[in-house]
């Protein structure tokens, strides 16, 4: 067990950083800066392919898929050294299509010499392992798919620098249309889907969930994402339904780092993961509560403990949110349950961290843990300040940072503004319902480039451990965060 504090002198403020690491107990950082969280300020650049979190972390015992990256999966191979299929259409499959990568077996990298929209309606299923969707590939405006979710339904998948938009038009049902999907329903106990890394993407509009994993999953890490404004009074069955991010019962572990999670009703996120790591996002403008740690109710057994650390977090109220509850809720029945939570800013922020937090479960003095419960903080990690943290996704989160779509810039807008609201449709129609819309879809045109990739892509001349190929992708990546 071991603190280390570090000091960063930078042109705004001295910051505190804290190194983390299981069963630590965490030094508590300043507060945050009312001054910063009013008006976020930039992040200072970091250097070339240094943008995965705004601090540096702590050296990790494997090579990392995404350079500088942490968290549960980071460790998968992905598509490393596979086939490479070049994407040189926007149709929904067929030769050149981008289902027609995801669909293929073996190893292998989808690279994108189209922007624009794809049609991916009902839904695009991955199903085969060791892939790489490098979406940073494509030309300026970058890949949209839209007209159902992307569900990724196996193990050691890298996904980056894509944006889902489902919407409210034809589509997959709308019960089940969430933006993303992780799929563990073909896992089991013994053999969960696992090793998958969403990294710098955006998902919205969608009428479930913005994004789920559910069932038998394992080593997950959603970072730098943007998740943000799904459709609340739209087409669902179950009437309104405009939640964010749910992580169902899972037997292993999932971490979100550096995310948005913006004008959704609840679930930024709802977690029911056994080990569940949540550090250094944006919650905005939530109703009544923005981040859960549920019990698995539709289980016929009684729920089983979680594990959940939640740290560095900033949550602020918007225009939607309820005032009278507070921004985090324990309601897992379960006594063996243990909730860790340390220098959260925003909303409700005082001296002692648990009075962020609304004990529903009744459980406060056997659920509380005054340390970060064992298995719940991934290798390496180091987490900033929440004030830091917030700046530096305002800057770099989501899809194509340094060439967002008018989307990702109207709600990055809307949380600076301390403005905007819970939307129910993409346009507007005329009607009360659709006043509160997503301002349409974006302009999307279709431009074309032709990739002249390494001499060698399946090498590794420097003897890093990344090929030739992936070392290509990361300065793709890195000149777009």
């Amino acid at each position: 067990m071991r603190v280390m504090t570090l000091l960063l002198l930078s042109s705004f403020s001295l910051l505190t950083l804290t190194m983390v690491s299981a069963g630590t107990t965490l030094a508590q950082a300043p507060a945050p800066r009312p001054s910063s969280a009013a008006s976020p300020v930039q992040a200072p650049a970091p250097a070339p392919g240094a943008t995965f979190s705004p601090v540096p972390q702590d050296p990790v015992s494997y090579l990392p898929v995404i350079p500088g990256g942490r968290g549960f999966g980071m460790s998968t191979r992905a598509g490393r050294g596979g086939t490479v299929y070049r994407v040189t259409n926007n149709k929904s499959s067929g030769a050149g299509s981008f289902r027609a990568c995801a669909a293929a077996s073996g190893p292998r990298v989808c690279i994108f010499e189209v922007s624009g929209y794809i049609d991916i309606s009902p839904e695009l299923w991955i199903y085969n392992p060791y892939l790489t969707i490098a979406g940073q590939t494509a030309p300026s405006p970058g890949i949209t798919l839209r007209g159902g979710k992307l569900v990724i339904a196996t193990s050691d998948v890298l996904v980056q620098h894509i944006r889902v938009r489902v919407g409210d038009g034809a589509g997959s049902d709308p019960e089940d249309r969430d933006a993303l999907t992780i799929d563990g329903y073909r896992g089991s106990p013994s053999n969960p889907i696992k090793n998958i890394v969403v990294d710098h993407c955006s998902f919205s509009w969608s009428i479930d969930e913005v994004m789920s994993a559910w069932w038998y999953t394992d080593q997950i890490t959603l970072s730098n994402n943007i998740f943000a404004q799904p459709l609340h009074r739209s087409l669902h069955p179950k009437g309104p339904h405009g939640f964010g991010v749910l992580l169902g019962y899972a037997p292993g572990s999932i971490s979100i780092l550096y995310n948005i999670m913006a004008h959704n009703v609840d679930r930024s996120p709802n977690s029911r993961a056994k080990y569940f790591a949540m550090l250094n996002n944006t919650a905005y403008n939530w109703t009544s509560y923005a981040t859960r740690m549920t019990g698995e109710e539709e289980l016929a057994t009684a729920p089983p403990a979680t594990n959940s650390s939640v740290i560095g977090n900033m949550y602020i109220p918007g225009p939607d949110t309820n005032l009278e509850r507070l921004p985090i809720e324990v309601s897992n029945p379960n006594s063996a349950t243990k909730v860790y939570v340390s220098d959260n800013g925003g909303f409700r922020q005082s001296s002692d961290p648990m009075s962020m937090v609304a004990w529903n479960s009744g459980l406060k003095e056997s659920q509380a843990s005054y340390s970060a419960p064992s298995g719940t903080i991934p290798q390496g990690i180091v987490a900033a300040s929440p004030d830091q943290a917030h700046d530096f996704v305002l800057v770099h989160g989501g899809a194509r940072p340094k060439d967002r779509d008018s989307v990702d810039i109207r709600v990055i807008n809307e949380i600076k503004k301390r403005a905007g609201t819970i939307i129910n449709c993409v346009s507007a129609d005329g009607s009360d319902r659709c006043q509160k819309n997503g301002g349409g879809w974006p302009s999307m045109p279709v431009n074309r480039i032709t990739h002249t990739l390494p001499a060698n892509p399946g090498g590794d001349d420097d003897g890093n451990g990344y090929t030739n190929l992936e070392e290509w992708l990361h300065q793709k990546a890195a000149a777009l965060e």
